[in-house]
């Protein structure tokens, strides 16, 4: 062998190793990547996993107030909320926060008189009634917050809900929503 022999092998070997750095480099990208998408979508399975929500309490007066709990593990944000009624998707201008905070639960007696049919204003008799009264204390009513696990917070929206079998869906994030209906 010449030494045009050993040079040609050299200059071989070396573009061969050139060429195999440059595959296994972009390989290595390449899987790096998707190894990454996959950890991205493990985590938001696992965050969706930890999402869940309970509409606890509906209520209306001139506004409907639309009380939801955080029942989850997540934080979350508030300004992710998604309101519906009737299946229609309210813009968010006609709901707001009224704010965070929890229920409390006042049990109290109740007397009902009953009233002779004949004679109205004559009592035949009475019951009792034991009736529980529930209040919503705010606890953080400020324009920004988290929505912590075991919240409670209040939705006000000024669309009316009118009669039997109307609802009001709920969403946050992940696609996590609750319903409920009249």
């Amino acid at each position: 062998m010449g030494f045009s022999v050993v040079v040609a092998v050299t200059l071989l070997s070396i573009t061969v190793i050139m060429v195999f750095t440059g595959v296994f480099l972009q390989v290595n990208n390449y899987v790096n990547k998707v190894g990454d998408a996959m950890q991205s979508q493990i985590d938001l399975r696992g965050d969706k996993s930890r999402t869940e929500i309970e509409i606890i309490n509906v209520s209306q007066d001139s506004s409907t107030h639309i009380y939801v709990e955080n029942t989850g593990a997540e934080v979350l944000d508030p300004s992710r909320i998604n309101m519906f009624i009737n299946g229609n998707l309210v813009p968010e201008g006609n709901y707001w926060m009224g704010g965070a905070g929890y229920f409390t639960e006042t049990p109290t007696t109740q007397t009902t008189y009953v009233y002779n049919i004949s004679n109205a204003s004559q009592i035949i008799g009475f019951f009792e009634e034991d009736v529980t009264t529930k209040s919503f204390v705010y606890t953080n009513n400020s324009a920004a917050f988290y929505w912590e696990p075991s919240d409670v917070i209040e939705l006000i929206s000024d669309y009316a809900i009118l009669s039997t079998g109307d609802n009001v869906k709920v969403s946050v994030d992940y696609g996590v929503f609750d319903k409920y209906i009249f």
